[in-house]
């Protein structure tokens, strides 16, 4: 099965948990995500980072890695102002 359709089944799966962004499951789902679009062809890569950059606002609290994974997938993927915003918010840590 492609990683964007994989992605999207976990997604609709972790939907129908109560809570999921208090969850280390949901940290770790939107970490892939953005560890996905930092290594996928640009369809997938452009795709995961959407869902996890949305998903990401969701959760209780985002680690020093989740931050690492977004900052190097907005900057292979050239979205300057989205990294600008995940360094900011890992100097914050």
């Amino acid at each position: 099965m492609p990683p964007g359709k994989r992605c999207r089944r976990c997604g609709l799966a972790l939907a129908d948990v109560p809570g999921w962004e208090r969850y280390g499951l949901g940290r770790s789902y939107v970490s892939e995500l953005f560890w996905l679009a930092g290594v996928a062809e640009a369809a997938v890569a452009s795709q995961a980072f959407a869902v996890a950059d949305g998903a990401v606002v969701r959760l209780t609290w985002v680690p020093a890695v989740l931050l690492d994974a977004a900052i190097s997938a907005a900057d292979r993927l050239g979205y300057a102002q989205r990294s600008a915003h995940y360094r900011a918010a890992r100097s914050a840590l």
